[in-house]
């Protein structure tokens, strides 16, 4: 069940400035990282605390699209806020055509 609370933080650049864009708060289901997401982590130099599955809307909505002249330059998702803590977003899954869950270390 979806009953989490964490947001989605993009960071992207606006001419030489960085910025930051958070999302609204958005439901997700907190998981902990399974014991062969962990080792894999571990084996490819990354850790895994915890995984986020929420709904690939949402996920997709946090991406950030800047105008560079004729450029439009893209922006993916790199933290998630969750209980005060800010995490980095370490590997994303597609498990269906709804749903996303998001490794984080």
């Amino acid at each position: 069940m979806r009953n989490d609370i964490i947001q989605v933080v993009t960071e992207y650049k606006e001419g030489a400035e960085l910025k930051h864009k958070i999302s609204d708060e958005l439901f997700a289901e907190k998981k902990s990282a399974t014991r062969s997401e962990f080792y894999a982590a571990q084996a490819s130099g990354l850790s895994a605390k915890y995984v986020f599955e929420m709904d690939m809307e949402d996920f997709e909505s946090c991406d950030v699209s800047v105008q560079e002249g004729d450029v439009v330059r893209k922006y993916y998702q790199g933290h998630i806020l969750y209980n005060g803590e800010k995490f980095e977003i370490s590997r994303t899954y597609i498990k269906d055509l709804s749903s996303i869950e998001i490794t984080v270390k």
